[in-house]
């Protein structure tokens, strides 16, 4: 129908091709627009059809994603500055994201969100906590915290 084919005839789900495009509008968008510096296309090609299609679900992984980058970032940056080791950088400090990120999701999505959704139903909401508070991907938590790191929380 189109003369160019980004959505392939398989799947959409299965398609990189769209999601690097996605995160190339969604990058160029707020670079141009607010001035942020966003340094991946993984991240926001993989958040922008998430927040459609799954809001709550996005949600989760940007506060795993804060999280964990507040605590590597008070292991490092906090106890750095106190003499106690030196500050990760690098390998090293994507290393202890991808390590702590594991962690905050055994925790968030293990223990946390499950009672978080059973209290919001015992309170009488009706909400599909188990399809919607959870995260995805395995590396997906680290890139969102390893995207703070140079602009902080608010701007990255």
């Amino acid at each position: 129908m189109f003369p160019l084919e980004i959505f392939p005839q398989s799947s959409l789900a299965v398609s990189v091709i769209t999601t690097v495009w996605v995160g190339v509008w969604v990058v160029a968008f707020f670079n141009l627009r607010f001035g942020w510096v966003l340094s991946g296309l993984v991240v926001p090609g993989y958040l922008a059809p998430l927040v459609l299609i799954k809001p709550w679900s996005a949600g989760v992984i940007l506060l795993e994603g804060i999280v964990t980058y507040l605590l590597v970032w008070g292991y490092s940056e906090f106890f750095g500055r106190r003499g106690w080791w030196d500050s990760l950088f690098g390998r090293d400090r994507f290393f202890a994201l991808i390590l702590v990120s594991v962690a905050v999701r055994i925790l968030f999505d293990g223990l946390l969100l499950p009672e978080a959704g059973a209290m919001l139903e015992r309170a009488g909401y009706l909400f599909d906590y188990r399809n919607n508070l959870h995260s995805f991907g395995l590396v997906i938590v680290s890139l969102v915290a390893n995207q703070f790191w140079k602009t902080g929380v608010v701007r990255g």
